[in-house]
């Protein structure tokens, strides 16, 4: 049952980034719904690493975070869809 969800959870969160939250997504989410979409593909594995190795997701989830201010500072907002 492991390997089965080790395989089919980032298999559909692919699907779901490839289909609503990629820059050239056929399908793309309002910024909030982005934002959303963001959070948990992103968040999730940090929110799961923190049981196992503390320091290594909390070092992925700042990372993560960094990435997404540094998105709105730059002004590259404008190359994913609104």
């Amino acid at each position: 049952m492991g390997w089965l969800s080790g395989i089919t959870f980032p298999l559909l969160f692919a699907i779901a980034w490839g289909m609503f939250g990629s820059p050239r997504a056929p399908f793309p989410l309002p910024q909030n719904g982005r934002l959303m979409l963001e959070a948990l593909i992103f968040g999730l594995p940090g929110a799961l690493l923190m049981g196992l190795m503390p320091v290594t997701a909390i070092i992925y989830l700042v990372s993560v975070v960094l990435n997404r201010v540094l998105i709105v500072y730059w002004k590259q907002e404008n190359l994913i869809h609104t």
